[in-house]
């Protein structure tokens, strides 16, 4: 991992994609999940204080956003 340049941290991908570097690359707290078969992934913790996941889209806010821009 690189920032700006600078070595964050080198090594296997198991060993390098950590919470505390990913704080050290980015500046925000990150949730590292594994999922099994060797699969992470990473969620800023930020995410979290939404109540419930955006899925799908609503036609009625796409329409509210041309009218508005």
């Amino acid at each position: 991992m690189l920032k700006k340049g600078t070595v964050v941290a080198d090594g296997r991908t198991g060993e390098v994609v950590t919470r505390n570097n990913l704080y050290q690359l980015y500046n925000t707290h990150v949730d590292v999940r594994e999922l099994g078969g060797g699969c992470r992934i990473c969620v800023p913790e930020a995410l979290y204080q939404f109540k419930r996941p955006m899925t799908g889209f609503n036609p009625a806010i796409v329409k509210l956003a041309r009218v508005a821009g």
